[in-house]
C-alpha cells in the first residue's frame, strides 16, 4: 500500500507529468488519509475540481482517523514539535502510514522526520 500525500495528488490533479507518471505506475494499492481529502477540498475552486477529486479518491482506499491514529499522532507531534515543528495534519498522516502499513509518498520529506521509509517520487524545480 502506498499512502499518497496531498502535494502529490494536487500535482496529479493538475496533470503535472511526473505526478501522473508516478501514480499511474503504482502497482500496489493506493491509500489516502481523510486529512489529505480535506486538504484537497480546500483548494477546489469549482464543481469540476470537486468532481475530479471524487473520481481520483474513488479509486483509492480512504483511511479515517480513529482513536489509535489520533493517539499515535499526538505522541508523534509531541515528540517532533520542538525539533521539527511537525503540524497536526502531518502527524495524523504519518500515524496513518505507520498504523496501516502504508509507505508514504510525499514531496515534503522534512514534514515526516518520524517515518524512516518515505518515498519522494519526484522533485520540482524551484
Amino acid at each position: 500500500m502506498v499512502l499518497i500525500d496531498t502535494d502529490v495528488l494536487v500535482d496529479y490533479l493538475r496533470d503535472y507529468l511526473p505526478a501522473v507518471r508516478f501514480i499511474e505506475a503504482i502497482t500496489d494499492a493506493i491509500g489516502v488519509s481523510v486529512i489529505t481529502l480535506a486538504e484537497l477540498y480546500v483548494g477546489a475552486a469549482h464543481h469540476e475540481e470537486e468532481h475530479a477529486i471524487e473520481m481520483l479518491v474513488g479509486a483509492c482506499t480512504v483511511f479515517d482517523v480513529d482513536g489509535k491514529i489520533a493517539r499515535r499522532a499526538g505522541v508523534l507531534r509531541g515528540k517532533y514539535l520542538g525539533s521539527h515543528s511537525v503540524e497536526l495534519p502531518d502527524a495524523l498522516i504519518a500515524a496513518t502510514s505507520e498504523l496501516r502499513g502504508a509507505r508514504l509518498a510525499t514531496l515534503k520529506r522534512k514534514h515526516y522526520p518520524m517515518l524512516a521509509d518515505v518515498l519522494v517520487p519526484y522533485r520540482k524545480n524551484r
